[in-house]
């Protein structure tokens, strides 16, 4: 998008030359036209031959003068159609910066709480496996004191059968 917002204004900056080298065309032409019609209407030599000519120098002059009119508007259209293309360009390349920022803030923050997260994660693992570690140890002194227990049983009561 900022490739074509660059070709673009640069295009529009092409144009507005072509138009400025034109209008200065388009002037000098002007001036040509304004000298012949005040040249005299007849030559030099005052025949109705160099009248002609002058006529058929101005006839050829203002279909010139036309045709740099037609030019110039056609490029003063695309001129004006180019500067608001760019200008839609630049609006658009404008607003992706934009949300092109807001979404490296939200990814900024999605990695900070994903790292928080972890973290606390992290964490409760730890104590899960410290938890796991003392109900582990609980259950081995439980039948520790189970196992002494029967043994005590069955050692009382075989020891009084036998004395007995």
């Amino acid at each position: 998008a900022r490739v074509q917002a660059i070709l673009l204004v640069a295009t529009s900056l092409v144009l507005l030359l072509s138009v400025g080298a034109l209008d200065d065309k388009w002037g000098i032409f002007q001036s040509i036209d304004e000298a012949r019609q005040e040249e005299p209407a007849r030559g030099n030599d005052g025949s109705s031959h160099g009248r002609d000519g002058s006529h058929a120098r101005r006839s050829e002059s203002c279909s010139e003068s036309e045709e740099l009119r037609k030019e110039i508007e056609m490029l003063r259209s695309k001129l004006a159609s180019a500067t608001s293309i760019a200008a839609e360009s630049e609006r658009k390349l404008s607003e992706s910066r934009k949300t092109t920022a807001q979404l490296q803030r939200d990814r900024a923050m999605l990695m900070e709480e994903t790292q928080q997260k972890s973290v606390e994660l992290e964490r409760l693992s730890l104590s899960l496996r410290e938890a796991r570690d003392a109900l582990q140890k609980s259950h081995q002194a439980a039948n520790s004191v189970i196992y002494d227990y029967l043994k005590i049983i069955r050692g009382g009561g075989a020891g009084a059968g036998g004395a007995g």
